[in-house]
């Protein structure tokens, strides 16, 4: 697996997960679905456990072929839907609202949201290690789209920009129309796109990519893909295409072809058809989950800082302290003893960010933020409709 390519797939990560996480309401009556809220804290958790295995450099430095190595590859293949499944979130949410517009405050809540964060973990890492930061790493965490500090949420901006449009049209499409785009967009972007990139998704870090998994989400809700499917069947498929991109990865490592773009990252990309497919059928069994009143209460206290653990898990300073090689020292370690120290890291990481995330949505209630919001709002729908008029 190549290293760089990897690294660069995991440091972007994640699904919003801000997508995922812009729009709160889901369900197929309009109201909350809450196994759509725990698949946010779900898929949250895979993307933090792949960066153990892939930016931690077990995968890497593991011996070719132990047990594992092996072991890496299937955790990394597994979880590597995670960021596909939050840009699909995002699009089954908004046909759930079944509104358009631009929610401007929203956004602007999300990305005080980064920079709050990206300035604490400046300022933490600058306690820890001083020096350790440049004046451009506190530049980067106040403007952190301009300089692409996290590649999502860069290219959910545009994605958060194009919703409006893109709900309009998909509202006005009929179930055959958005069955067909589903079926197309899964053939000529993923499949087609897969070995032959014309169409240059990078890999799936594009803002193209990110709209055609909203309008993927979009079309799963509104015609109810995979509803002739029991969630039996729907497991049983998504097995096999982990195990197929398994063993793809293993036979093609040492070989590639000039005519198709064949190489042991093949299906292990976010455009990967088996990827994609495994992040829709998940998106599918987790909101066909009914939960009791307690369990679905807490769900809905954790699911809104599932974003927030992105912005830690992929923070620069995060991913050279905790991922810069520190985890090399493990590559050793009994196998089954690392997963399970890496699974119950990746939970307990998870959970303290919940805890300092409770903390800073306080802060942020307490400093009236929620109304800078609005007139933040107010003020760019004013600066609009003045630019309209002089057009």
């Amino acid at each position: 697996m190549q290293n760089e390519v990897m690294k660069k797939m995991n440091i972007d990560n994640s699904q919003n997960s801000s997508a995922g996480n812009v729009n709160s309401q889901a369900s197929s009556a309009g109201g909350r679905n809450n196994g759509i809220d725990l698949l946010r804290i779900v898929a949250m958790i895979m993307v933090v456990i792949l960066h153990f295995y892939n930016l931690g450099g077990i995968f890497d430095y593991s011996e070719m072929g132990s047990a594992q190595h092996n072991t890496s590859l299937v955790v990394i293949v597994v979880t590597l839907a995670g960021v596909d499944i939050f840009a699909i979130i995002s699009g089954y949410v908004s046909a759930c609202a079944g509104k358009s517009g631009l929610n401007i405050s929203r956004y602007v809540k999300l990305w005080l949201t980064v920079v709050f964060y990206g300035l604490f973990l400046c300022i933490i890492s600058e306690i820890i290690l001083p020096g350790f930061n440049s004046t451009f790493d506190f530049v980067r965490a106040v403007l952190p789209v301009t300089y692409n500090e996290y590649w999502y949420f860069t290219s959910f901006t545009g994605l958060f920009i194009l919703k409006p449009f893109l709900d309009k049209g998909l509202n006005a499409c009929g179930k055959d129309t958005l069955k067909k785009l589903f079926v197309v967009i899964i053939v000529v972007f993923s499949v087609y796109s897969t070995f032959f990139d014309l169409f240059k998704l990078s890999h799936g870090y594009s803002l193209i990519w990110l709209v055609l998994l909203y309008i993927i989400g979009y079309s799963m809700k509104k015609c109810d893909i995979y509803k002739n499917l029991s969630t039996a069947t729907l497991l049983i498929i998504m097995l096999m295409f982990y195990i197929f991109t398994v063993f793809s990865n293993i036979l093609v490592e040492e070989y590639s072809s000039d005519f198709f773009a064949i190489d042991k990252l093949t299906f292990v990309t976010y455009i990967s058809p088996t990827i994609l497919i495994s992040a829709t059928i998940m998106v599918t069994v987790f909101s066909r989950i009914k939960m009791k009143t307690g369990p679905s209460e807490i769900v809905k206290i954790l699911a809104p800082s599932a974003f927030s653990i992105y912005l830690v898990d992929c923070h620069p300073r995060v991913l050279d302290l905790l991922y810069g090689g520190v985890m090399t020292g493990l590559a050793g370690m009994n196998n089954w003893q690392l997963l399970f120290i890496i699974v119950c890291g990746s939970i307990l990481i998870s959970m303290a960010v919940i805890l300092v995330d409770i903390v800073r949505m306080k802060l942020f209630k307490i400093c009236g933020l929620d109304k800078l919001a609005g007139l933040i709002e107010k003020l760019v729908r004013a600066c609009l409709e003045k630019m309209i008029k002089i057009i």
